[in-house]
């Protein structure tokens, strides 16, 4: 092949990979920057036909002001190794402005240089990462939301996300937060502990089985009582990492202290009755034997003088029987004679008075 053919056959393989290529692709003159060349996906990208492009400024379909800043950095340097990657916006035909993403790269030829354009449109692509970043903002409103701390790690220990709500139960520390290290956070959640084998036991079972559930009540040195819940994390069935979840139940563990408390101490006043009761039927069985026992008769009644219990003494003295006491028929104002009445009434007086009276004499009425 002829020295003449060569650029022939290099503008035909330039056309080609042009026509070719899944990217919009566009020619550019350093100096002017004016459109040379574009191919078809340029053309339908932006609505319009290759005679309304060719041989116009590139300021025709850009419109994003920081592309004036970086065409004037490029011509400092028009022949550089590689491709700049940049993202701008472009309009369309009909005035409606696009983001596209584009690679510029130099090419020379017979002493020329030309800048070579491949842009992408990226509304789809900017439409996905506005929803995940919505969708990142849902979800980082409900982890705040909640009542729990929470924390999330992946398989290498790193922290990938925590709410403020973990980082306020546990103190954590700025210099803990910054190295977003879930070792130096477990370290930092250990010393806050009163006793520190549970969590320990936990966390050695995790790292035995990392598809583990695990849940345990931890006692703080200050005082206060935690539920610390962790889970596997999955994605699509893929193990990434673990959650883990806190819970204060500082106030619910006082009540349960406070009710077992009230408890034991209900069932010491039960057993302190049951034993007081006891030693009351076994002193009252001695009274009666003693009272059986006497030689005396011996009554006992209210202040109206109605009798309610007598021995046997009493009761063959006064020519009575049990039924007649059972059924409430004695009365020993009525039972005694007048002329004892106003003994008897003094001696009530000075009980009342004194809790006790002094002896006195009645006479006693026989049926």
């Amino acid at each position: 092949m002829s020295a003449h053919h060569k650029p022939k056959l290099r503008d035909d393989l330039l056309q080609h990979i042009i026509d070719h290529t899944r990217d919009a692709v566009m020619v550019v003159a350093p100096d002017e920057l004016v459109m040379l060349e574009v191919d078809n996906n340029v053309c339908q990208m932006l609505g319009y036909q290759k005679r309304d492009l060719l041989g116009c400024p590139l300021e025709k379909v850009e419109c994003a002001l920081q592309d004036v800043f970086f065409w004037e950095d490029l011509k400092s340097t028009p022949v550089f190794p590689g491709s700049l990657i940049t993202e701008s916006e472009w309009l369309r035909s009909d005035g409606r402005p696009f983001p596209v993403e584009k690679r510029v790269s130099s090419y020379t030829e017979n002493g020329k240089n030309y800048w070579v354009i491949h842009a992408e449109d990226i509304t789809h692509r900017r439409q996905i990462q506005e929803e995940q970043a919505h969708l990142v903002s849902q979800m980082q409103s409900l982890l705040e939301a909640t009542a729990e701390g929470v924390l999330e790690i992946d398989l290498h220990g790193k922290i990938i996300n925590l709410n403020r709500r973990f980082a306020k139960l546990w103190n954590l520390s700025d210099d803990v937060l910054a190295a977003r290290s879930g070792e130096a956070l477990f370290r930092f959640i250990k010393s806050a502990l009163s006793e520190t084998e549970a969590f320990s036991v936990s966390m050695e079972k995790t790292q035995t089985d990392p598809e583990l559930e695990t849940e345990d009540v931890l006692s703080l040195i200050d005082g206060r009582y935690f539920v610390f819940v962790s889970k596997p994390e999955f994605l699509r069935d893929r193990l990434v990492g673990r959650v883990f979840s806190v819970r204060d139940i500082t106030g619910m563990k006082l009540a349960e202290k406070e009710l077992m408390t009230a408890r034991d101490a209900a069932e010491q006043a039960s057993q302190d009755k049951s034993r007081m009761l006891d030693a009351l039927r076994v002193s009252e069985s001695r009274l009666r034997r003693l009272v059986n026992s006497s030689l005396i008769g011996i009554m006992q009644g209210d202040m109206s003088g109605q009798l309610s219990d007598a021995n046997e003494v009493l009761m063959q003295l006064a020519g009575v029987t049990r039924t007649d006491l059972q059924q409430g028929r004695l009365n020993w104002l009525k039972m005694t004679s007048q002329n004892s009445h106003s003994a008897h009434l003094s001696a009530l007086n000075e009980m009342r008075e004194c809790g006790q009276a002094a002896p006195f004499e009645e006479e006693l009425i026989r049926p």
